[in-house]
């Protein structure tokens, strides 16, 4: 398989995986950080959020996946994750 199809095949297998949060989950996560609980959130910004949230786990996983494939592993590990942190969190 060339280096093309390869890419191609893993752009298939990111559109493919399916990461959902729970729009309750997401406001439980934000309201833990506001400061007045009588603060309501726009289910507009609830769907953003929610969003950014799946975007933000798709790619850690995938970045994870692609470090655990370097190191010619089938099974993704907590040390992959550690090594792809530092810069993942400086991209976002």
């Amino acid at each position: 398989m060339t280096r093309i199809e390869e890419e191609e095949l893993d752009l298939r297998r990111r559109r493919n995986m399916e990461v959902n949060f729970k729009p309750k989950l997401v406001e439980a996560s934000m309201k833990i950080h506001l400061q007045d609980e009588k603060t309501r959130i726009n289910p507009d910004a609830l769907k953003l959020m929610t969003e950014v949230m799946r975007l933000i786990v798709t790619e850690g996983a995938m970045r994870a996946a692609d470090q655990a494939k370097q190191e010619d592993s089938d099974l993704v590990e907590l040390h992959h994750m550690e090594k792809i942190m530092a810069q993942f969190l400086l991209d976002i």
